[in-house]
């Protein structure tokens, strides 16, 4: 038995950050990779004593909007499972889906694939007088999860995504959660 308590934490600029928002020196440690294999994403001291005092006393399941892949490249090894893609996903102990959330998943998100699917084209076009952005859908496990804004060459002071949830129709508004966190928007 198991006396540990279940700790749910964020991952991304919360046990670490990305060197545009940090300068990483010989002190910090990888937290993450990008696609490529190359570093991406550093805890800082205090961020690193964190993290292993929290793996030493809990039994520790990250929350994020990475998606599986994404999830793979952090370089921490997490042994109780995962919520990845803001939810869209659960993994078990072993890394594999959740075949009974999937198919809540799926049964929920059949009524609003066409608006998910459309959701980049909209959200390009909420931003056409503001700056230049680009869009996608995270797809994973053959379920159009959400869609991702991101300014191209975000300047600090200039950040306009916050102005494109103002113009989305109401529509979408009912049906979706829109999630700010600095150069990303989901909806």
């Amino acid at each position: 038995m198991n006396n540990k308590p279940l700790a749910f934490i964020d991952l991304d600029d919360t046990i670490f950050q990305t060197n545009r928002r940090i300068k990483p020196d010989g002190s910090f440690r990888v937290g993450s990779l990008d696609s490529k294999g190359n570093p991406l994403s550093f805890m800082t001291k205090k961020q690193q004593s964190f993290v292993d005092w929290l793996f030493t006393h809990a039994d520790v399941v990250p929350v994020t909007a990475r998606p599986i892949d994404g999830l793979s490249r952090v370089q921490l090894e997490f042994k109780h499972g995962a919520i990845c893609s803001f939810g869209g996903t659960i993994l078990d102990a072993s890394g594999k889906v959740d075949a009974q959330w999937h198919e809540i998943q799926q049964e929920r998100l059949e009524t609003l694939k066409p608006l998910i699917q459309s959701m980049p084209d909209l959200l390009i076009e909420n931003a056409k007088n503001l700056g230049d952005v680009r869009s996608w859908t995270v797809e994973e496990n053959g379920l159009h999860l959400y869609s991702y804004v991101k300014q191209n060459n975000p300047k600090i002071g200039q950040m306009f995504l916050d102005q494109i949830v103002v113009n989305i129709p109401q529509n979408i508004k009912d049906n979706f959660y829109m999630h700010l966190n600095g150069n990303n928007l989901a909806v």
